[in-house]
């Protein structure tokens, strides 16, 4: 996770405004989306964006946890999550892919490589897995 702090600064004369990066500071935080959440919590963040969440329930376990001290939560998924592939000028209300109960707690159980492509370890689940 990155903390960056921004001010808005005035560049010259020209009255132009821009935002430049006052501070940066950079914060390591260790942990596992499969249990160990400890290293969020008692940390307060303006906004968390996340996009390595794969398994329905281990998001939803850092957002709950995120609740009371997140202004704004995040998720970003992909394209992935749409059921037809094929269909041209799909929008946001396309149907997305559906997993059993058997299938998601398949892919639960599953542990991805840790220097392979996630989207070939949970295979046909991945996309129904990020829309549920």
């Amino acid at each position: 996770m990155v903390g960056i702090s921004l001010k808005q600064h005035s560049c010259g004369d020209t009255k132009l405004r821009c935002s430049i990066v006052e501070c940066m500071k950079q914060t390591s935080l260790r942990g596992d989306r499969r249990g160990d959440l400890a290293a969020l919590q008692g940390r307060d963040f303006d906004i968390v964006i996340d996009t390595n969440g794969y398994i329905p329930s281990f998001v939803q376990a850092s957002a709950q946890l995120l609740a009371d001290t997140v202004k704004q939560y995040i998720f970003i998924s992909s394209l992935s999550v749409y059921s037809d592939l094929s269909v041209v000028g799909m929008d946001e209300t396309a149907p997305v892919g559906t997993l059993t109960e058997a299938q998601l707690r398949e892919a639960e159980q599953l542990i991805p490589p840790p220097n392979g492509v996630i989207a070939q370890a949970y295979g046909d689940r991945y996309g129904p897995l990020k829309a549920r």
